[in-house]
Order: C-alpha cells, then sequence, then structure tokens
C-alpha cells in the first residue's frame, strides 16, 4: 500500500500543481487584460461615431448628466450584447 520515493521525486510532484496554478493564474490574467482592452476600444470606436450627434445634444441644451447616460446605456447594451454571445457559445 505504501510507496517508497525519494525525496526530490515527491517534491517535484507536489510543485507541478502550484507551477500550473500559477501559470493558468498568469494566462487568465491577460486573458483579461486583452478583453478589456478589445471592449474598450469597441465602446471608444461605437462613441466616435457618435460625436457629432453629442456634439448637437450639448448645443440643444442636454446636460452632462444626459450625455454621460445616454453614452453609459449605449456601452452597457453593447457590453450586455457581447455578454449573452460568450455565454451562450458552447465551451469545447
Amino acid at each position: 500500500m505504501f510507496e517508497v520515493r525519494p525525496l526530490g521525486e515527491m517534491r517535484d510532484v507536489q510543485m507541478y500543481p502550484r507551477a500550473a496554478s500559477w501559470i493558468g493564474s498568469l494566462l487568465a490574467g491577460v486573458a483579461l487584460a486583452l478583453s478589456v482592452s478589445g471592449l474598450y476600444g469597441v465602446l471608444t470606436y461605437a462613441l466616435s461615431l457618435r460625436r457629432k450627434e453629442i456634439g448637437i445634444r450639448i448645443a440643444l441644451g442636454a446636460t452632462v448628466r444626459a450625455i454621460i447616460g445616454l453614452v453609459l446605456r449605449q456601452s452597457m447594451r453593447l457590453a450586455g450584447i457581447g455578454a449573452l454571445i460568450g455565454a451562450s457559445s458552447p465551451l469545447p
């Protein structure tokens, strides 16, 4: 029932899962950074397309709060659609 193994081998067996968890965490962090930068890019592009509209709204008397609400609603809609598409895709 018991197996005799050298200490070095036992240490290696115990170190690999720890190293794998560090690598997995690092890759998860990179994936998060890439997804946040991609989302920022898409939202910035979508907002730049509406720049003239926002200028006209400000000229007609829209408040800063109304403009921020407009931008946040559009951003949340785009982010929500992306989240729904990502959540509905099957896992490998």
